[in-house]
């Protein structure tokens, strides 16, 4: 048990990374279509 615990930490801190990414790259997209929208209106 405890070596499967150790394997699944690293998976879980690289998946809160992807999260992470993501969550900013969103977030970018967002701003840069709101800002689009913005000069179109």
């Amino acid at each position: 048990m405890g070596e499967a615990e150790n394997q699944a930490e690293p998976e879980y801190e690289i998946t809160k990374g992807i999260q992470y990414k993501g969550v900013l790259s969103a977030f970018i997209i967002l701003f840069i279509i709101h800002k689009n929208t913005s000069l179109f209106l």
